[in-house]
């Protein structure tokens, strides 16, 4: 399954911002459930193929979450910095 490679929004996610009008969850709440689901996510990969990096898979999972655009101006920023600190 390739649900994964679009921006990610999980289900649990959805349920916490669908909530009631009156009870809109906090920024802290969201991001707890994005962590845990992230997490699951890593487990599964690294169930999948043991071998694998932990911190690896989780930080390629973390930036697949990420639109394309995001991912892109990370790069660029991050290779523009590197660039700079060479000369």
């Amino acid at each position: 399954m390739l649900a994964w490679l679009t921006p990610h929004v999980t289900r649990r996610t959805m349920a916490l911002m669908s909530t009631s009008v009156g009870s809109d969850p906090d920024a802290s709440t969201l991001a707890v459930a994005d962590a845990e689901d992230l997490l699951r996510d890593v487990a599964s990969a690294l169930k999948r193929n043991p071998d694998l990096d932990l911190d690896t898979v989780r930080h390629t999972l973390a930036l697949l979450r990420l639109d394309p655009l995001a991912r892109l101006n990370r790069s660029l920023l991050r290779g523009r910095a590197a660039a700079a600190y060479r000369t």
